[in-house]
């Protein structure tokens, strides 16, 4: 069951091909990790529940995590993998930009 606030079970990471092609657009944001460590990061951040400085929400397609502490964002949804990660410009309040517009969009 997919839960907008507490913690889910990812069965997949990313969708074959999209992790490397992700990391590579992205990997900048994250200096000295490898796509695999890129992919991990991305999957222990999704499967957090909301609290303390992990924020979050639900979306059309899954869930979004965001770490106000390290600036991740991610998205995903259990069974269809990630989605994406990465440092979010505009930090807190961009993620409160996107939950309005998001959350606007159910």
């Amino acid at each position: 069951m997919l839960s907008a606030t507490g913690a889910n079970v990812f069965l997949k990471t990313f969708k074959k091909g999209k992790k490397n092609s992700h990391f590579k657009k992205h990997g900048g944001d994250y200096p000295g990790i490898t796509a695999d460590d890129y992919q991990e990061t991305a999957l222990e951040l999704l499967q957090k529940a909301v609290g303390g400085n992990i924020h979050g929400y639900m979306t059309e397609k899954g869930i979004v995590r965001y770490d106000e502490i390290t600036n991740d964002f991610a998205a995903g949804h259990p069974v269809d993998g990630i989605f994406t990660m990465m440092k979010l410009d505009g930090g807190i309040e961009r993620y409160k930009y996107l939950k309005n517009r998001d959350e606007a969009n159910i």
